[in-house]
């Protein structure tokens, strides 16, 4: 998640825990304006996050 932060000014914060009882578990997940995100691969959800983001940019 630091490339977030680094290649696009994002506001990225962890947390301990986002009550998601076990999505962690199961796959890497996030979430984006208060959505869930998740991918199979910490690659594929930086990717995915990145598709979210020029999204939102293009509504703004």
């Amino acid at each position: 998640m630091n490339r977030l932060k680094e290649q696009h000014g994002c506001e990225v914060i962890e947390y301990g825990c986002l009550t998601g009882c076990g999505m962690c578990y199961m796959s890497p997940y996030a979430l984006v304006n208060g959505e869930t995100v998740a991918a199979e691969t910490a690659e594929q959800l930086y990717e995915t996050i990145l598709k979210l983001i020029k999204e939102i940019e293009a509504l703004e």
